[in-house]
């Protein structure tokens, strides 16, 4: 059935020989179809049976001749009759007459024979020659029929050989080829050399086609089981589909079916992206019932999903494969909130980590794979200092302590850039250095740009002197290509009123994220329990991040929010050459927070700008030092006491460094200001009452 491909599977290797072979059978066919029925004992029974025919037509028409003449009628004819039937006609004086105008003779007397005499005698003779000439085509037919199961067993006894051949080299299809040859023996005219004025035989292409193998996968003859891995995961991509030659598919035939990649991963592993995959129509849905059924159709993408009807219905392909999805978390919950039937299908998850302890063995293995890389592209060697400089930056990739990434793809872009810029035979730590700084330079425009601003003054940030409610914080920027530290001028204002508020100016120009607005609300709980007890707090004041006017999110910045209110609220000054990053809970311990080693440089580089006294540096909770990964300039600087990093653990040590007059003046002078702001706003609250 053209409509019904049928599926063969054979050993890995076997189909483009079998291919190869049944093309070359249907060759052999040619020749020996037509060999068989002109052979001497095909030709004499063919003989035998057309004088048989021609004796039984012939006697027939003779019986029936006699017939007709004992009565005065004999058989006629005209030769300009289309269907060149013989009729009944009279014999008269004047000569053969038909039925017709033997009547209108008979009707005006001209006839001995009575009128309805000579109709009931042309009616009989007519019946009579029907039913000789029935008997004469069922003759024919038999006799055709009898010509035809002559030929068809000189073909099918002259071809079993051929079949017999390629069935014995290809086991597996014997069945198939059965159907095959008894195909050929019914169709056998096919091979048969036509005349020039004799067209092809309708069933011509279809029996040809039936020779011709479409290789789907032709296997793989190795041991190990094959991955595929598929970039672009589309429904034909994955499926296969049905490629006809017009854009009708009327001529669609299984020569047109197109094997797709879960075919050739069949007996292994399929690998693909699981974003790329939902996000393609139909693919998920395909996907899952093929997993499910453990076979696999090969339809086009509007058939398998709109239900239109497909050119072809071919076998399906049973299915043996483990598909491994590549995705982040956010892509499984899809799939896992969206599908019931994802975790029947996909049972397994494996997680992988971005980065792992940086460890002897992985520091080796991370070597390794870069030396590897160094032949396969042909780069210069690395030194010794060059792969321990590529380590530590993988290390400060990371951003975690004592941990390296494990992306291989940043390192190895840098090793060749560092290979482009190195002079000698070896890549050396000067050569990395120098690449990571032009890679520095290529992505800082918008560092650039700040930092100019900070030289001409445009966005202020003292690294000098005191200055009350004011502190310097530090963020991380991230432009996509580069993160850098920048310094922030953070204040606060406050002032007595009968209701107790702190306003988080960020928060009320919609530019503050919700983990900076936590931040605000934890400090207000650190000022209610370490003065609340004492005094109300008839307290009003404002926080707000200076020159900063695109988002910002996160705590970090807290506990400098926190040293800006207290600084305000007790009117004791903060040192600006000091800067510091941290959140804080309720009892006033220094939290972690990330990019520490990007704060620091950020405002190390701005005190270079200016110039080192030799007191500036960076406040950094406790629990963050072991994050820190700086570059060497900065090392070199607090080696030498130019600059400073200062772990804190509590808001005290943090006053300690940045408060002049220390931590417990401050807290003393903050409660006699929240007494005198409760004193102030006493009597407006009484006014308002007696009102």
């Amino acid at each position: 059935d053209p409509g019904r491909p049928h599926l063969l599977s054979l050993p890995p290797g076997a189909g483009p020989r079998l291919k190869r072979e049944l093309h070359e059978l249907r060759e052999a066919l040619f020749r020996e179809v037509p060999r068989v029925l002109e052979s001497d004992s095909v030709r004499a029974a063919r003989d035998h049976l057309v004088r048989a025919l021609e004796r039984q037509q012939r006697d027939l028409i003779v019986a029936l001749q006699k017939q007709l003449r004992e009565h005065g009628f004999e058989l006629g004819g005209d030769e300009e009759d289309d269907d060149g039937l013989p009729i009944i006609v009279l014999i008269t004086e004047d000569g053969p007459v038909g039925r017709a105008e033997a009547l209108l003779l008979a009707q005006q007397g001209r006839l001995e024979l009575p009128v309805a005499t000579l109709e009931a005698d042309f009616d009989a003779f007519e019946d009579q020659l029907a039913h000789t000439l029935s008997a004469a085509r069922a003759g024919a037919h038999a006799a055709h029929k009898a010509v035809l199961e002559v030929e068809q067993a000189a073909v099918r006894d002259g071809t079993r050989g051929l079949f017999a051949e390629v069935g014995g080299r290809f086991r597996g299809v014997r069945a198939w080829l059965a159907d095959l040859h008894q195909l050929t023996v019914e169709h056998f005219e096919v091979f048969r050399p036509s005349t020039e004025d004799e067209d092809e035989a309708p069933e011509s292409p279809t029996v040809l086609s039936a020779f011709t193998v479409n290789v789907l996968h032709r296997g793989s003859r190795g041991r190990k089981a094959p991955i595929v891995v598929v970039p672009d995961p589309t429904f034909g991509n994955l499926f296969g589909g049905i490629v006809s030659d017009g854009p009708l598919m009327r001529a669609a035939d299984h020569t047109h079916l197109r094997a797709g990649a879960l075919h050739d991963a069949d007996g292994g592993f399929l690998v693909v992206d699981a974003a790329d995959m939902v996000s393609e129509p139909g693919v998920w849905k395909t996907l899952k019932r093929a997993m499910t059924f453990g076979e696999l159709g090969i339809q086009n993408l509007d058939a398998a999903t709109q239900g239109s009807p497909p050119p072809l219905r071919p076998d399906p392909a049973p299915l043996d494969v483990k598909i491994v999805l590549l995705g982040d978390e956010d892509t499984y919950a899809l799939l896992s909130e969206s599908d019931l039937d994802f975790g029947s299908v996909f049972k397994i998850k494996a997680e992988f980590e971005d980065s792992a302890p940086l460890t002897a063995s992985l520091a080796l293995e991370t070597t390794r794979a870069l030396v590897r890389l160094q032949r396969r592209e042909g780069l210069s060697p690395l030194s010794r200092d060059a792969v321990a400089e590529l380590l530590l930056h993988g290390v400060r990739e990371s951003g975690l302590p004592g941990r390296l990434r494990l992306a291989m793809g940043p390192l190895a872009d840098v090793m060749r850039e560092a290979d482009y810029l190195a002079e000698g035979n070896h890549v050396q730590q000067a050569d990395i250095r120098a690449a990571l700084r032009a890679r520095e330079e290529r992505h800082g425009s918008y560092r650039r740009y700040l930092d100019d601003a900070l030289a001409r003054g445009t966005l202020h940030v003292a690294t000098a002197g005191d200055a009350i409610g004011q502190v310097n914080g530090l963020a991380v920027i991230d432009t996509g290509g580069a993160r850098f530290g920048r310094p922030l001028r953070i204040t606060a204002t406050a002032g007595a009123s009968r209701r107790g508020r702190i306003i988080n100016i960020e928060r009320e120009s919609q530019l503050s994220g919700s983990s900076h607005d936590k931040g605000v609300l934890v400090l207000t709980g650190y000022l209610r329990g370490r003065y609340g007890r004492q005094h109300t707090l008839a307290l009003q004041a404002s926080i707000a991040i200076e020159q900063h006017h695109a988002g910002i999110d996160g705590d970090s910045a807290s506990a400098a929010e926190l040293i800006a209110l207290l600084s305000a609220i007790s009117g004791a000054p903060v040192r600006q050459d000091r800067a510091l990053t941290g959140s804080i809970d309720q009892t006033g311990a220094v939290r972690p927070v990330g990019g520490v080693s990007e704060k620091v440089e950020g405002f190390h580089a701005l005190c270079s700008l200016r110039g080192l006294t030799g007191e500036q540096g960076v406040l950094l909770p406790a629990a963050s030092v072991g994050d820190l990964c700086l570059s060497p300039r900065v090392v070199d600087d607090c080696a030498a006491g130019r600059f400073h990093v200062w772990a804190v653990q509590t808001i005290e040590d943090v006053a300690d460094l940045l408060i002049p007059v220390g931590a417990q003046r401050m807290h003393a002078l903050a409660l006699e200001a929240l007494g005198l702001f409760e004193r102030v706003a006493r009597p407006a609250r009484r006014k308002e009452d007696n009102q």
